[in-house]
């Protein structure tokens, strides 16, 4: 790859991948690797300097592929298949298999259509204003700096608070001509033709507004201390790189093999995932894994599809099992007529504790966490697959029914640490049901919340989880 004539003398090697994945990864011991930022939510960039002209990824799913492309819209991109999708999806994908691929994006498409809706917000005379409420998303500080534009200008609008934004809602409002959303940037980007009036983002309000011109390359540079103008959350803040995270003076970095729930994707999980990766962060890498079927695809908003091209591999909805014979559902409650692909997943999982191991322990939500105290049970019998782990976390979990002869080897008494956690007011998995799964395990322990079918991470739950963890980490 290095040293191709005429091309410029810096390479961007880069991803989302942990770091000892990433290292292993790179194909020459005379390349300096080195960490540039580090992401609560399971993003961890790296550079690597050497000759070329061009940038690669490493990393599952495109959504940062993306990002980055649309940053850099001449620059050529590479994939390097260094991801979990084919092991997930039962493929035998090797991992660190490296392979290159060119990868697109169709940049006079997206330009096209995010020009036409602010084309259309010239003449926009009432405004709307969406706060996104989910998780960190939203930002009051961009908020106050749009309505003081507004206000300037004499032009009328609406606030609204949401955690998510579909098409049906702002059509209750068809008095408004434009909608601004303070949530998620890649919402307009990705899904803008599917809303009924324009959706823009603050960059593109201030150029509807005139506020500044149209950019090129598109700015993607929603959270940099360095960012074009006030409609950023950091612009002007001297925010300098947070000191790496390091584990504290002896103890060491967890790793734990997370299952998803049933229904879950790739990218859903990571982000359900993300306030327990906040919470856990220095104590254990969290590498989380979906089930090998997929299951029946849940459309965008309002049944809308992305803008560009079909559903990717890390947003496509997956189980671990299901419980008819004829019908890709699962019932947890019911006894089922059939466990149908329940060998195949507990290949992935063998696969991956192979491929992606050693693992200090297993965590498991509703679906994920029946099949991870199956995957312990096994252990515990023999299956030499499945090495027992240190320990076990499951979330909403519950004992898994009609396993034929594997359901006698759950019902004996599981000697290995055990975190039970589930909520009182869950109607998905009804506590008594996480209850039955903990009385399977000697010496559990419980931790209940007063929510419902989620992972929660709010710090009561934060301080039980590390000192559940703190135990194994000397």
């Amino acid at each position: 790859m290095a040293g191709r004539e005429g091309t410029p003398d810096l390479t961007h090697l880069w991803g989302s991948t942990p770091r000892q994945a990433l290292i292993r990864a790179v194909p020459s011991p005379g390349l300096a690797v080195l960490l540039l930022q580090e992401r609560s939510l399971c993003l961890h960039y790296y550079s690597v300097s050497t000759l070329g002209g061009f940038q690669v990824y490493l990393g599952d799913g495109r959504f940062h592929l993306e990002s980055v492309m649309i940053a850099n819209p001449n620059v050529p991109t590479y994939r390097y298949v260094l991801d979990w999708a084919g092991l997930t999806a039962g493929e035998g994908y090797d991992p660190y298999s490296k392979v290159l691929s060119r990868e697109h994006y169709d940049h006079q498409r997206m330009q096209a259509a995010r020009q036409e809706a602010i084309a259309a917000a010239h003449s926009a005379k009432s405004w709307g204003l969406i706060l996104g409420t989910l998780g960190r998303q939203g930002s009051p500080k961009i908020l106050e700096h749009l309505e003081s534009q507004l206000r300037a200008l004499g032009l009328s609008f609406v606030r609204l608070l949401l955690s998510e934004i579909f098409p049906s809602k702002l059509r209750l409002l068809p008095e408004v001509d434009v909608w601004v959303q303070v949530a998620c940037p890649r919402l307009s980007i990705d899904w803008g033709t599917a809303f009924p009036k324009p959706l823009l983002t603050p960059y593109e309000a201030a150029v509807a507004l005139r506020a500044i011109s149209w950019q090129q390359p598109y700015p993607m540079d929603f959270y940099a201390s360095s960012s074009l103008g006030p409609w950023t959350v950091n612009h002007g803040q001297d925010r300098r790189p947070r000191a790496l995270c390091r584990p504290a003076r002896g103890k060491r970095t967890l790793r734990v093999l997370c299952l998803a729930g049933f229904r879950q994707s790739e990218r859903g999980f990571r982000e359900k995932t993300g306030a327990l990766r906040k919470a856990l962060r220095c104590r254990a890498e969290l590498v989380c894994l979906t089930g090998p079927h997929p299951v029946p695809d849940t459309p965008g908003p309002e049944g809308a599809r992305s803008d560009f091209g079909s559903c990717p591999p890390e947003e496509q909805p997956r189980g671990w099992w299901f419980s008819e014979q004829e019908v890709d559902v699962f019932s947890a409650l019911e006894e089922p007529a059939a466990c149908r692909g329940l060998e195949e997943a507990l290949g992935t999982v063998a696969q991956a504790l192979n491929r992606l191991g050693p693992f200090d322990g297993l965590l498991g939500f509703s679906q994920g966490a029946a099949l991870a105290a199956l995957v312990c049970a096994l252990g515990q019998a023999g299956d030499s697959r499945f090495p027992l782990p240190r320990f076990v976390i499951l979330v909403s979990g519950f004992c898994p029914r009609g396993l034929g002869f594997k359901e006698s080897i759950l019902q004996r008494p599981l000697s290995l640490p055990s975190l039970h956690v589930f909520g009182d007011t869950d109607k998905v998995i009804p506590s008594p049901e996480s209850m039955q799964l903990a009385s399977r395990f000697l010496g559990a322990v419980t931790l209940t919340h007063s929510g419902g079918h989620f992972i929660p991470a709010a710090a009561p739950q934060r301080q039980a989880y590390l000192k559940f963890l703190d135990q194994f980490a000397e």
